[in-house]
């Protein structure tokens, strides 16, 4: 790793510069999708658009060498007072997800930042020494000067944030697209995720996929979740943005798991759909925060993980599991404070009785439904393998099976968001 000059133009010390990444993204069988939010991100000032307050996008700025805006001046080169002994990273999406990964990371004494939906809900992140910073993914993707000079101050960057409704747009790229691939050709991104979802497959009649297997999304929203792959994607190819894509089956954990659907007395139409189903991948918020901790310390720019438990089970037999803890011990254990606290932002891809697809929100799924019923051929049948983040991570499950992570849970077991 090579370093960069003493000081920046500022005078603050420079942060350190990673290699650029330029390889070639490879997604199996997607090369025919691209997302019209890429394609406007770097292009214009239209609404969404990433621009410095002096009028121009901070594309333009670089593609001018123009390094006389005190704006951009300040955008690249953030103060770090207090700071310097901690590596810093910048979520985009506190949920579900979101926090946990910061519990984890604030556990190991990072400086964590990030977004989420509202004004309130920032003020009880920062409460938690959280630096968090408001972006509407549904009315204005835009993130105020403080944002960007934290995002440019991390050395790594996750974003949990699903497309918007619309099905044509990531929020985050046209919020921060054109500031990434910037932070990523001066080399100053170290290691950059991209939450996703197995959905991307779609249907493959049962058999097993794994990370080479062909994507054949069939609905409005694995279609969308796959164009933003490809937008991030690239990103990587053409700035070097240091990219691993992580396809998460259901999330489950403490106060989103089937425990919470079991208890119900009747189940919604997506439920009883997904019933129906003989195969269902899943994996415990706690595991999945391991995968992406064991990515960010064996960074492989260009990677494409699957992270889902070691058994896809029908959904019928995760409830039945369920319901027959619950007749050991009456209901299912409260919401943890930590957990209700976040119910407002988006959570990720779901698992049995949790959220949707990193869209939960107040009212139910703020990204993309797609909850028509359908035929037994309609229903993407598919039995998603973990084997990579096994033998390439050294990643080994704390709970492999729905049985042990809803045990746990069972057993108030707070793991990730309570140490």
């Amino acid at each position: 790793m090579h370093v960069r000059s003493a000081h920046n133009i500022l005078g603050h010390p420079a942060s350190p510069a990673y290699p650029a990444h330029r390889s070639s993204f490879k997604i199996s069988g997607s090369l025919h999708y691209r997302s019209k939010a890429h394609a406007h991100t770097e292009t214009t000032t239209r609404r969404g658009a990433v621009s410095c307050p002096c009028g121009t996008t901070l594309v333009q700025h670089n593609r001018v060498a123009n390094r006389n805006c005190a704006t951009l001046a300040a955008t690249q080169a953030p103060t770090t007072a207090g700071c310097t002994t901690k590596e810093r990273i910048f979520i985009f999406g506190l949920g579900y997800v979101g926090v946990a990964l910061a519990a984890e990371l604030k556990r190991r004494h990072w400086h964590v930042s990030g977004t989420c939906r509202d004004e309130g809900a920032c003020k009880s992140f920062r409460d938690e020494g959280v630096d968090a910073h408001v972006l509407d993914a549904d009315n204005d993707a835009h993130l105020s000067l403080e944002a960007k000079r934290a995002l440019a101050a991390a050395q790594c960057v996750v974003s949990t944030v699903p497309p918007v409704g619309d099905y044509d747009q990531d929020p985050v790229l046209l919020a921060a697209g054109a500031l990434l691939g910037q932070l990523a050709s001066e080399g100053r991104l170290r290691w950059v995720a991209y939450v996703s979802s197995t959905g991307v497959y779609g249907d493959h009649s049962g058999n097993w996929v794994d990370e080479s297997s062909e994507v054949r999304p069939a609905d409005a929203k694995s279609v969308a979740r796959l164009a933003a792959e490809i937008a991030w994607a690239d990103l990587h190819t053409n700035s070097g943005l240091p990219l691993h894509i992580f396809r998460l089956g259901g999330i489950y954990g403490p106060g989103r798991s089937a425990l919470e659907a079991a208890a119900q007395q009747s189940a919604t139409e997506r439920q009883q759909r997904r019933a129906r189903q003989r195969y269902t991948a899943r994996c415990h918020v706690h595991d999945i925060c391991q995968v992406l901790l064991a990515s960010l310390q064996q960074p492989r720019p260009g990677a494409v993980y699957n992270v889902v438990d070691d058994e896809p089970a029908p959904r019928s037999e995760v409830v039945d599991f369920a319901r027959h803890l619950l007749r050991l011990n009456g209901q299912p254990p409260q919401q943890p404070a930590a957990i209700a606290a976040i119910s407002d932002q988006p959570a990720g891809p779901s698992g049995d009785g949790s959220s949707h697809v990193q869209a939960a929100d107040r009212n139910g799924d703020n990204g993309i439904q797609d909850d028509k019923p359908r035929t037994a051929s309609q229903l993407a049948e598919k039995r998603v393998a973990n084997g990579l983040i096994k033998k390439e991570l050294g990643v080994s499950l704390d709970f492999p099976t729905y049985r042990e992570g809803l045990t746990a849970i069972h057993k108030r077991n707070l793991t990730p968001f309570m140490p």
